[in-house]
């Protein structure tokens, strides 16, 4: 397993109801993430797209759709996050890196 840069390891921070709260990301939190991130990512097609366009959607299309985006969210946003694992700890010590960092991690950790 890749080893973390220090500068994503730290506790982060997230919003409970308007308070802040810190989070700590566990080794089993890492594991997660590269469970869902070694899996492969299902490409969409142009007809895949082109068979959404028509207005209106039947509720088998609009089904079809959520559990794509359900089943594939969590994979590419978990590619996302191993991305920012692998990137020289300097760049992660700049406070906006951090910031999209996180935000990849929280909406990773909400979805899956």
């Amino acid at each position: 397993m890749l080893k973390l840069a220090s500068a994503f390891r730290p506790t982060h921070s997230a919003w409970n109801n308007g308070n802040r709260r810190h989070i700590s990301k566990s080794h089993y939190d890492e594991t997660v993430v590269y469970k869902y991130a070694s899996q492969k990512i299902r490409p969409v097609s142009l007809g895949q797209l082109l068979k959404y366009r028509r207005l209106p959607l039947s509720a088998e299309n609009i089904l079809d759709s959520v559990s794509y985006s359900q089943a594939e969210l969590p994979v590419r946003l978990a590619k996302r996050v191993i991305s920012f694992h692998r990137l020289p700890f300097i760049v992660g010590t700049n406070p906006h890196i951090a910031r999209v960092y996180s935000q990849y991690y929280e909406a990773f950790d909400r979805l899956h």
